[in-house]
């Protein structure tokens, strides 16, 4: 846990980690760049991904 103006936050990114695990392998099993894969084998055109973001 962390402070972030005076909140306490649990950062997303670094849950499960425990310094051991760096390595891509360990991110891609905790569901890292799982979207980017939806992407890329949907084929969804930049525009899309664009708009999902906004």
């Amino acid at each position: 846990m962390t402070s972030l103006h005076d909140r306490h936050i649990n950062p997303l990114i670094l849950a499960g980690l425990n310094g051991e695990n760096w390595h891509l392998q360990d991110y891609v099993a905790r569901g890292g760049y799982q979207q980017l894969r939806r992407i890329l084998e949907q084929k969804i055109p930049p525009e899309q991904v664009i708009a999902d973001v906004k």
